[in-house]
């Protein structure tokens, strides 16, 4: 669960296999004991591949008891996806706080996450895991990769992954990247990748 508070904007992650990964899937309602809805107006930003840092938004909009999206000003069908290893922004336009709930089944086996440099893109882990984005989930960074993590007091916080000019090898320039259970991030990285993990209930 992931608290979203009153207008305020957040970078999340579903990190579950849920039985639709999908905005209606997840948000129509949320899949809590309550059955719980977003507020009116609330926006879900979904990356496109038109470049870098374009998402496309989808507006909740609750009217007379319907329930429905829509995207650019006409009913969208609320089917864009909405995957692990994927981040997307929610925008909660509301004075009150949004208890976000995931859930579904946790993906086991090799997960590989393709990592592109044809676009700044909004990451997340594949697993419902927190820790340090190398060393407790497993990303291995590439020279020159960017990470931004939105933070709402200090926006942008950059994290690059350089050489140590202390010796040593390479290494982040500040602290590693840190997330929480269903955070996602902004990485600008410096040359193609795969994220790979590997899991199963029986470690």
């Amino acid at each position: 669960m992931v608290q979203v508070a009153g207008h305020s904007i957040q970078l999340l992650a579903n990190q579950f296999d849920s039985p639709a990964n999908t905005v209606d899937g997840l948000f129509n309602p949320m899949p809590n004991e309550t059955n719980q809805y977003l507020p009116n107006g609330a926006k879900i930003y979904i990356q496109n591949n038109t470049g870098s840092w374009t998402f496309d938004p989808y507006i909740w909009n609750t009217n007379g008891g319907s329930n429905y999206w829509t995207l650019a000003g006409t009913n969208a069908a609320g089917n864009a996806t909405l995957s692990p290893g994927q981040g997307f922004w929610l925008s909660n336009s509301s004075p009150s706080n949004i208890l976000v709930t995931f859930a579904g089944l946790v993906r086991q086996g090799t997960l590989n996450n393709p990592i592109s440099t044809t676009n700044a893109w909004a990451y997340s882990s594949m697993l419902p895991q927190a820790g340090g984005l190398q060393t407790s989930l497993g990303y291995s960074p590439k020279l020159g990769d960017q990470v931004y993590i939105w933070d709402a007091t200090n926006y942008y916080p950059a994290y690059s992954y350089t050489t140590n000019r202390g010796g040593g090898g390479p290494a982040w320039t500040t602290n590693e990247p840190s997330l929480q259970v269903g955070q996602a991030f902004l990485l600008l990285p410096a040359a193609t990748n795969l994220w790979t993990r590997s899991f199963s209930l029986c470690q």
